[in-house]
């Protein structure tokens, strides 16, 4: 490839990341785990922040630097964020694209197959995206290790390994499976890679101060911590899925397997294993972690939560699936096209494939309909560049028609005027409490916009993995100020534990509140001066 060649096909890339941030599968923020790590963030840059905030006991920023490079762009923290997606992201097209051209694709048909891949897939059951609509650490990290198997698929060892390491540094418990078979294999510029960053990440824990907690290492779980991360962590407990959410990974791994088998000749050696035994890892995380954490209670597995290896089932199906139709497009097979894609575009727009409610029965129907078209028109259309080009353009359209975003933006300019004027009137340590939001995420957005303590809410709960102090904690102020049947509200009670505002929707507390802050959606009542 022509230097412009490769200059023209990476800004594509671009405008594809670009496209699949803004339109789909979209771009989020403040809506899942930033949620956490921006108040986090907040605290290490400014330690007079969140002084009074319970998310700082259950801080996990030790072994990844997320952190440091969030805070050393010359950014604020979202653009900083964005700025590391995009580019992460932008990397993972040219991973696809790399092992597509590697098994003879053309140009055109390589860029589709990338661009299939990134439309990404929700991954139930442990509860993770392939293409995460956040900017977090797995976020960055999937997209690398792509890159990387599509670096060893084109015979460039030490990029590849240059990108596993940047993906072990930014959330190793992503990377594992992939470390794993290249122990096996014995590739020593990964294995390299790993030491350095491992060494890396030690050193920046040591050195970091106030936000690293001591985790046991063998420890048991008691029974009160069982239950409160079966309530509040169900991701983590296989035997609390439902069976479908189980199929679907056999479904995903024989697909991948299938697919494999039919690429198996052309794949280049070097990729092959990781191919064929990354969803395999991922399927046997599921009886790994029912032993070790259903029978035996060791504490390590909610920790690392082996099971998110499973999103390998899903990802290496979308992956391998559009290069088996490609190639069979080439012999003007259009059906056995079709077969190949009508799985990986449902999972990819629709998610959970084993539910079909009636709304879904239509918009599924219109999804294999055009499915066919396409593929269709790919094998009698003299100039191929219209189908790949129209098949580029209806996947996304169709997302948006299908309502296949597994999230929508919460915020409002409502919530942004609350937290605005919290961030304007209030004192860096006043402490908030949403009496009436119960499990909504607008109190997690509120604590990040304005930089100001949430008493409890449930976006904290996602700490109970890691610390049994931490989930004892949280879980005594849910249950008894926010969960289901909750004790009656006792403003003195309140008072005593430090909240100075009550932030009310639709119902409102004793008339002598003072009321501080008013809107149609909200009115915040001051419980301390």
């Amino acid at each position: 490839m022509t230097i412009a060649a490769r200059l023209g096909t990476g800004i594509f890339f671009a405008i594809l990341t670009y496209l699949g941030l803004s339109i789909f599968p979209g771009h989020t923020y403040l809506l899942s785990d930033t949620q956490v790590y921006i108040p986090l963030f907040e605290h290490l840059r400014n330690p007079a922040l969140f002084e009074d905030e319970l998310l700082l006991r259950g801080a996990h920023l030790a072994y990844t630097i997320y952190d440091e490079v969030t805070l050393a762009l010359p950014f604020p923290l979202e653009q900083a964020l964005f700025l590391q997606q995009f580019l992460f992201r932008w990397i993972g097209y040219w991973g696809a694209y790399l092992l597509a051209r590697s098994i003879g694709l053309s140009t055109g048909a390589a860029t589709l197959c990338s661009a299939l891949l990134w439309l990404g897939a929700f991954v139930y059951g442990p509860a993770v995206i392939t293409t995460e609509f956040e900017p977090v650490p797995r976020g960055f990290a999937v997209p690398l290790i792509v890159a990387t198997l599509g670096l060893i698929a084109t015979d460039r060892p030490r990029l590849a390994a240059l990108c596993f390491g940047v993906a072990f540094l930014y959330h190793a418990p992503a990377v594992w499976p992939v470390l794993l078979i290249a122990i096996f294999l014995r590739h020593r510029f990964i294995l390299l890679a790993t030491v350095l960053s491992g060494a890396l990440l030690v050193l920046l824990s040591v050195q970091q101060q106030g936000m690293v907690a001591s985790q046991p290492f063998f420890a048991i779980i008691d029974p009160a911590h069982r239950a409160i991360q079966q309530t509040r962590a169900a991701y983590n407990w296989i035997s609390l899925w439902p069976l479908r959410q189980i199929l679907h990974f056999f479904l995903s791994a024989g697909l991948a397997a299938f697919a494999f088998h039919r690429l198996a000749p052309e794949l280049p050696a070097t990729v092959r294993p990781f191919l064929r035994w990354l969803p395999v890892i991922g399927l046997a995380t599921m009886p790994i972690s029912w032993l070790g954490l259903e029978c035996i209670g060791w504490s390590l597995f909610p920790q690392v939560q082996p099971m998110r290896a499973l999103l390998y089932c899903h990802l290496i199906a979308l992956w391998l699936c559009p290069l088996v139709a490609a190639r069979a497009l080439m012999r003007r097979a259009w059906l056995e096209a079709s077969a190949w894609m009508i799985i990986p575009l449902t999972v990819s727009l629709r998610g959970d494939i084993f539910l079909f409610p009636a709304t879904a029965m239509r918009p599924q129907l219109l999804l294999a309909a055009l499915l066919l078209i396409t593929t269709f028109l790919s094998t009698r259309v003299a100039h191929r560049a219209l189908p790949w080009a129209l098949s580029l353009m209806l996947a996304p359209l169709f997302g948006e028609v299908l309502s296949a975003r597994a999230f929508k933006p919460l915020e409002t300019p409502a919530l942004n005027s609350l937290a605005a004027w919290a961030e304007q009137t209030t004192n860096t340590n006043a402490v908030f409490l949403f009496p009436d939001m119960g499990r909504r995420a607008e109190p997690g957005i509120f604590r990040a916009r304005a930089r100001r303590s949430v008493y409890v809410c449930w976006k904290q709960g996602g700490q109970v993995n890691y610390f049994p102090s931490y989930a004892a904690e949280w879980w005594q102020r849910w249950t008894q100020l926010l969960a289901p049947n909750h004790p009656t509200h006792d403003f003195n009670d309140l008072r005593r534990r430090g909240i100075h505002y009550l932030v009310y929707t639709n119902t409102q507390p004793a008339a002598d509140l003072p009321v501080v802050y008013t809107s149609p959606q909200f009115r915040v009542f001051r419980l301390q001066p």
